[in-house]
């Protein structure tokens, strides 16, 4: 999260723009507490944010994010789906898997060329 806050500040991103990470993984999260909605909201009040799980087949997201991809209570689980619910209550909690994932992955921001070839270079730069 912490690499997550750093990036937004580093590089100004505005008010309502997508915020997007990848590399959560549950089994090595301090004290086994999972990631849910409201981590991210505390961070990120102002912007949709969304964790991609390390198997690419689910995430996390806040509030925001929730909104802008339309899942609310009222969202029904498709068949091959999950979307872990705040316990005790319908309201989705921030873990949204499989088929209930996909539309969300399918509709996710593409970067610009140039962003596809400063990050290629980054990325380039850590496995060096």
């Amino acid at each position: 999260m912490a690499e997550l806050v750093k990036s937004r500040d580093t590089h100004n991103i505005a008010k309502g723009e997508v915020m997007q990470a990848y590399g959560y993984d549950e089994n090595v999260m301090p004290k086994g507490q999972l990631q849910n909605r409201d981590h991210l909201d505390k961070a990120f009040p102002d912007n949709p944010a969304l964790v991609g799980h390390v198997s690419m087949h689910d995430a996390v997201l806040n509030s925001a994010a929730m909104k802008r991809w339309n899942v609310s209570s009222a969202t029904k689980t498709p068949p091959g789906g999950v979307i872990v619910r705040n316990p005790g209550t319908n309201e989705p909690y921030g873990l949204i898997m499989e088929t209930a994932y996909l539309p969300i992955f399918a509709s996710l921001p593409r970067p610009a060329k140039e962003q596809e070839v400063e990050w290629s270079k980054a990325g380039q730069m850590l496995f060096a």
